[in-house]
C-alpha cells in the first residue's frame, strides 16, 4: 500500500495530520517507521513552506516537535486574522470627530455637558 497524502488548500494542517495518522494506521508501515514516515510526510505536506523550510532546518525534529510547531503556526496565523479584522473595524480618530459633527450638524442646540471640577480633576497615586 502506498503512503501517500496531501493537503488540501482548505484542509486544516491538524486535519491533515489526523489523515497521516489514519493512513498510516491502515498501511502495512512497520512501527518503528510508523512516526519518522507522519513526520516527514508533516513537514513536507503542510502548506506553508516557510515553516516546512525551517522544520526542515531542525536537527533534532520529532514528530510531537513537527506537529507542535505546525499547530502553533495556524494558531497564530488565525490570531493575526482575528486581529486584523478586529483593528479593521475599529474606529479611526477621524471617523469618530466627523460623526461627532454630524451629531451637532444634525442638533443645532447641542451643548457640551458641562464636566464638574470632581470629574476634571486626575486622582494622583
Amino acid at each position: 500500500m502506498e503512503f501517500a497524502c496531501s493537503l488540501a488548500s482548505s484542509e486544516s494542517d491538524e486535519s491533515f495530520i489526523r489523515s497521516l495518522y489514519d493512513l498510516a494506521d491502515k498501511s502495512q508501515l512497520k512501527p518503528c517507521c510508523k512516526n519518522m514516515t507522519i513526520m516527514d510526510r508533516t513537514v513536507i505536506g503542510i502548506l506553508d513552506k516557510d515553516l516546512s523550510k525551517d522544520l526542515q532546518l531542525i536537527a533534532d525534529l520529532d514528530l510531537e516537535k513537527a506537529i507542535a510547531k505546525a499547530r502553533q503556526s495556524e494558531l497564530v496565523k488565525s490570531q493575526v486574522q482575528v486581529q486584523t479584522a478586529a483593528a479593521s473595524s475599529m474606529p479611526t480618530p477621524g471617523s469618530i470627530k466627523k460623526e461627532v459633527e454630524e451629531i451637532r450638524r444634525r442638533n443645532p442646540g447641542y451643548r457640551n455637558p458641562k464636566v464638574s471640577e470632581e470629574a476634571q480633576q486626575v486622582p494622583t497615586l
